[in-house]
């Protein structure tokens, strides 16, 4: 009877096996082995001693495979050729649920063994010994799997030193991959704590759950980590499955930079974002829940992965992008990895250590590949972060010779004119701003308060500031009332600010005449403050910038024996929070500063004017002249 047709109820059942090819898996040279399975389930061990032989098929090797949840028997019949050797029915990392081993002697127990993955066990290769005597000159050993998915077991007779090679030979084998693997996780990690990039750390994470997945499979966690079994070797591993697509997608979408977001990358993107989500819900329903069709989702959404990343790793190809070579490649090896690992499995190869252990060693050829393009990523990443850094203090230079040039046009700061005490402040948003301020003694008793704001901040406001500055030169050797400045000031800006404009606030107070001068250009930027009432200087006028040939209105108000003047820009009094009338908060303001004077005055005011604001940030040029008698 074939094996065929020994297991085709038990294919209907979703229960069955494959044999591998390499048939001295099974066979040592110190003994002759028989080896036959029968597909029973739910048998006790003095019921699977009772079947008769035809119900046990015979096989060629003692790699095998079986589908779904029932039990599998397994009969060993060995006749050693010498009685000097130890031997041991090795029965490969424990991956099955529950592994159950038993020698006979003269019809009894001579040993038992009990593994797997939810059993409590340290040893990463059961064995199981056999009596050195055995009656008639064959030892009987029965071996029961059990196991809620499909799998592939290893059963073979070894002796003592056979068996201690092979141990030297895993724990050799996988010393040396895993110092590599780790050590590769560790540069990835110093990476990403170098560059902040966040592809290396979902790649890093990929890492860990791939390491999860292969030392489980292993037996390094069983003996390790989790002696006693149980979730952490069945459960978490779907679920650090489910957690290792979601960072793959994440990584990929994160390594391959699309120049153009055509139709297809956007659909392959899609496609990976897709993939990834799936993973983050399915890793709860992995944790908490266990049911065979969360082995279904798993095995639908793995293959569907891979083919999303085969069809990324095509994209970037034609798109020419940085690295997909290396992506492609990387990828390539997994799938080829856990092709030949399936195709070993199934019999359908050679059964070999490498082709055994064919998802671990892609793993860790893909780990190498990764790492040396991430590495030539990384030095990339450094050397434009080094070269914006230059950049960047340069620009910060060049802007600090801006600042000190622009403060050269500033008034120098001037304590009193002609008994009035001056106290000015001047706070850019930036390192250099587009207000301007000026503090002039006209003479004969006249002192001249500019303020002006050019719309907009930092570098282009600040250059249309020194604008401003010439034309108020110019304009003050020409003339002495206000409006007539402005008037001059506006005829020389209209036509060279390009899209900006100014406002503006230009007063004389005459200590002799005790009157007051004014003329506005756009909004108010001045108020009077005398016992105790606040008076903001409004006025009409246009913007300057809007045409050369604009007219501005002179104002006169009599000048108090006591008081003081506050001209500023808008940055002092504009917020998102508050968009009623500042008028009530300037005149707080200055009530709650009469008994102060000078700078502590000024930078009261300031503050004051900050909380009314409510932001925490500035978020425009600040300027404050205050005028004192």
């Amino acid at each position: 009877m074939t094996l065929r047709k020994a297991t085709r109820p038990a294919f209907a059942l979703c229960i069955g096996f494959l044999l591998g090819c390499h048939s001295s898996s099974a066979q040592s040279p110190d003994a002759e082995t028989r080896i036959s399975v029968a597909l029973r389930p739910g048998l006790s061990l003095e019921e699977a001693r009772r079947l008769p032989d035809r119900a046990w098929v015979p096989v060629e090797s003692g790699r095998l495979r079986f589908s779904q949840v029932h039990d599998l028997w397994v009969r060993l019949e060995i006749k050693p050729h010498t009685l000097e050797n130890e031997l041991f029915v090795s029965l490969g990392p424990p991956r099955a649920d529950r592994i159950d081993a038993y020698a006979l002697e003269d019809g009894r127990l001579y040993s038992v063994v009990t593994a797997g993955d939810r059993q409590p066990f340290r040893s990463p290769v059961p064995a199981l010994a056999l009596p050195r005597s055995p009656h008639e000159g064959v030892s009987v050993a029965y071996v029961r799997f059990r196991n809620a998915t499909s799998n592939a077991l290893n059963v073979s007779v070894v002796n003592a030193a056979q068996r201690q090679a092979i141990l030297r030979g895993r724990s050799l084998a996988l010393g040396l991959a895993g110092g590599a693997y780790a050590s590769l996780a560790a540069f990835v990690a110093t990476l990403f704590f170098l560059t902040r990039n966040r592809a290396f750390a979902y790649y890093f994470v990929f890492m860990g759950v791939a390491a999860y997945v292969v030392s489980s499979q292993n037996g390094l966690l069983h003996e390790y980590l989790f002696p006693d079994g149980g979730r952490p070797l069945n459960g978490m591993v779907r679920v650090m499955a489910a957690i290792g697509l979601a960072s793959t997608m994440a990584f990929s979408r994160r390594f391959l930079e699309f120049p153009k977001l055509t139709i297809p990358v956007r659909l392959a993107r899609a496609l990976t974002l897709f993939v990834q989500w799936a993973g983050i819900l399915l890793a709860p329903l992995f944790l908490f829940f266990e049911s065979p069709l969360f082995f279904v989702l798993l095995g639908i959404v793995v293959p569907f992965a891979a083919l999303v990343l085969v069809l990324m790793g095509f994209l970037a190809q034609r798109h020419h992008v940085y690295q997909s070579g290396a992506f492609s490649l990387g990828w390539t090896l997994v799938f080829a990895g856990t092709l030949w690992r399936f195709l070993d499995e199934s019999g359908l190869v050679p059964s070999t250590p490498i082709g055994s252990q064919g998802l671990g060693v892609s793993f860790l050829l893909e780990a190498f590949v990764f790492t040396f393009a991430l590495a030539r990523r990384g030095r990339r990443i450094l050397h434009e972060t080094e070269h914006a850094r230059d950049r960047l203090a340069r620009i910060e230079g060049e802007l600090g010779q801006a600042r000190e040039i622009q403060a050269r046009l500033l008034p120098k700061p001037v304590q009193e004119l002609h008994g009035v005490r001056v106290t000015s402040r001047y706070l850019p948003e930036s390192t250099i701003g587009g207000d301007f301020y000026a503090v002039h003694d006209l003479g004969h008793g006249q002192i001249l308060i500019l303020v002006a704001d050019v719309t907009g901040h930092g570098l282009a406001a600040a250059l249309d500031a020194s604008s401003v500055w010439v034309a108020f030169r110019n304009a003050i050797d020409q003339e002495r009332k206000p409006n007539l400045i402005l008037e001059q000031m506006n005829a020389q800006l209209a036509p060279h600010l390009d899209f900006r404009l100014v406002s503006a606030t230009c007063l004389v107070v005459d200590t002799l005449e005790r009157e007051l001068l004014f003329s506005n250009a756009g909004q108010t930027l001045a108020a009077l403050f005398d016992n105790n009432t606040c008076r903001l200087l409004d006025g009409p006028g246009y913007l300057m910038g809007l045409a050369a040939d604009t007219s501005y209105t002179l104002q006169k108000l009599a000048l108090p024996d006591h008081g003081r003047l506050c001209a500023f820009s808008d940055g002092l009094f504009e917020s998102r929070v508050h968009t009623k009338s500042f008028e009530a908060a300037m005149a707080g303001a200055l009530s709650l500063t009469k008994t102060l004077s000078g700078d502590a005055c000024a930078d009261e005011i300031l503050d004051f004017m900050q909380q009314w604001r409510a932001e925490e940030k500035q978020s425009d040029d600040i300027t404050l002249v205050l005028l004192e008698w």
